[in-house]
């Protein structure tokens, strides 16, 4: 039992050290960047944010259907690394508005828990799995201010959502021909998927924000582009309505505005992702996607 806890250890610090050597990296080419010009476009990226970097610990149920050996429940260990701000929307309200968009860099691995235990035949043992996804993401939000300053102390609810690309590895022995078939078409290569995520997020200190939060992603099999993009345009339709809506609900309604964003947007992603369970191209004819749900708590720190 020591034995294996030190390697359960041990593969943790390791993992971490890669996460955040990724991250400086990535820290260098931004900040080298940022001081010759502004990231425009919606992932906003530039010297009018605030540099920001996050570490993730999650917990992660698997699965795909049509799988008939189930998919044991990873751990999730990611870094995000982007701009944020915080805005002023109602001094009356203490209402703010929150942004943050950001590269991320995950490790969704079995490795990063506990040990999972063989199955006593006739039961098949879960299927153990290690994926590296390195993404892009867009996080807006609204919230209210603590005390009496409208930035440095807040709670913010927020929704993001993002495009990623995963490798997933299978460690474990797949008993099924057709599972090994299936799993084959979501592994062995980088994959494009998507995301999305809601949560909250609480600033007690200007340079640390606490954050936990609940992320729904998935892996495409193929990325059948006119499918996906008619999918997207027909969810970017939906969610433009979305803003206009919220947008006139601060106007008139500014103290209602953080519930009503957070509801909305979330409980329409989460429509979304539902109906992509079985077709990760809904409406349109397609097969059906990886799925990662996790519930994740974190820091995020604002330099």
């Amino acid at each position: 039992m020591a034995d294996m806890n030190l390697r359960w250890k041990s593969t943790v610090i390791g993992r971490v050290s890669l996460l955040a050597v990724a991250a400086l990296l990535m820290v260098d080419q931004t900040s080298a960047q940022g001081h010759t010009d502004h990231w425009t476009g919606r992932l906003g990226f530039g010297l009018h944010r605030k540099p920001a970097l996050s570490i993730y610990y999650g917990f992660t149920q698997a699965s795909l259907t049509g799988l008939t050996q189930s998919l044991a429940n990873p751990r999730l260990l990611e870094i995000k690394l982007g701009g944020t701000s915080e805005d002023v929307e109602s001094e009356e309200y203490s209402v703010v508005s929150y942004h943050y968009n950001y590269f991320s860099l995950a490790n969704i691995s079995n490795e990063l828990g506990p040990k999972v235990a063989a199955a006593v035949p006739p039961i098949r043992s879960e299927i153990t799995s290690d994926l590296w996804r390195l993404g892009v993401a867009w996080e807006k939000g609204y919230g209210y201010s603590l005390g009496d300053s409208l930035t440095y102390r807040s709670i913010l609810l927020y929704h993001s959502q993002g495009v990623n690309w995963s490798r997933l590895s299978v460690k474990s022995t797949v008993d099924l021909p057709a599972d090994v078939d299936l799993l084959n078409l979501c592994s062995g290569t980088f994959r494009f998927g998507t995301k999305t995520e809601g949560g909250i997020k609480l600033r007690l200190v200007p340079l640390v924000i606490l954050d936990a939060g609940f992320e729904r992603a998935i892996v495409f099999r193929r990325h059948l582009f006119w499918r996906w993009a008619g999918s997207t345009i027909l969810e970017g339709a939906v969610d433009w309505g979305l803003d206009q809506f919220i947008n006139k609900v601060l106007d008139s309604s500014p103290a209602a505005v953080p519930v009503v964003n957070f509801v909305l947007k979330n409980a329409f992603s989460y429509g979304v992702y539902q109906l992509r369970r079985d077709k990760m191209n809904y409406p349109f004819d397609s097969e059906a996607p990886l799925l990662y749900d996790t519930f994740k708590v974190g820091l995020t720190f604002v330099f």
